[in-house]
């Protein structure tokens, strides 16, 4: 879970730190990825975390194999830097709400999604299909979400399509509610979050025309 969690961040683009106490899985790892940062220890010690980075990191993997190391991982990381986002990986569901308490902010269960992915492949191939393309970060089009900034406050949906004919707004998240296929005249707010169906360069675009309204 690990070597997919950090190669995944890797094609897209994003700098990760590889903390692991076995220093053979290390090696192993390294050889195929010999530019990946690293550090031998304990992900639980607190120093540990420190020296890898989780003062300014934007988020943390708690992915050992052990639920209770990572929810140890996750309560340390989340009192060092309350601002960052820690998502854990959990064996037992029974163990699910132990570690949200301890701070994770989204917990996944890889068994319990493995076994939804079985069956929906199964049932429904071509919407599973469909999901599995947009959800990799080398293919053209893909799924992104994107937070509203303030100076959007007001400003009607169709602000981020001027110029843009690569992206599609699928729904908006307001207070935890979802609005699906939102009317361009439809009015942002601070906070909002857009389920946007694009390319890169759409999602460029995007960045760009949120940049000019500030």
């Amino acid at each position: 879970v690990g070597r997919n969690v950090a190669h995944d961040l890797a094609k897209a683009g994003l700098d990760s730190v590889i903390i692991d106490g076995d220093l053979k899985t290390l090696e192993h790892y390294l050889e195929a990825h010999p530019s990946q940062l690293y550090l031998h220890g304990d992900a639980t010690d607190n120093d540990v975390l420190m020296t890898a980075g989780v003062m300014r990191a934007k988020g943390v993997f708690a992915v050992a194999h052990e639920d209770s190391s990572n929810l140890v991982i996750s309560l340390s990381a989340k009192q060092l830097n309350p601002n960052t986002r820690v998502v854990a990986r959990c064996h037992d569901l029974k163990n699910a709400d132990k570690t949200r308490r301890a701070g994770a902010d989204d917990v996944i269960s890889p068994d319990f999604s493995g076994g939804l992915r079985i069956v929906s492949a199964m049932v429904r191939p071509n919407v599973m299909s469909f999901l599995d393309e947009m959800l990799k970060s080398d293919s053209n089009l893909r799924m992104e979400e994107i937070q509203i900034p303030d100076s959007l406050t007001n400003q009607p949906l169709s602000t981020l399509y001027q110029g843009n004919k690569d992206s599609r707004v699928l729904a908006i998240q307001r207070d935890k509610t979802w609005q699906l296929n939102p009317l361009s005249s439809h009015l942002l707010q601070d906070q909002d979050v857009l389920m946007v169906m694009t390319t890169p360069d759409g999602r460029k675009r995007i960045e760009q025309l949120m940049q000019s309204a500030n």
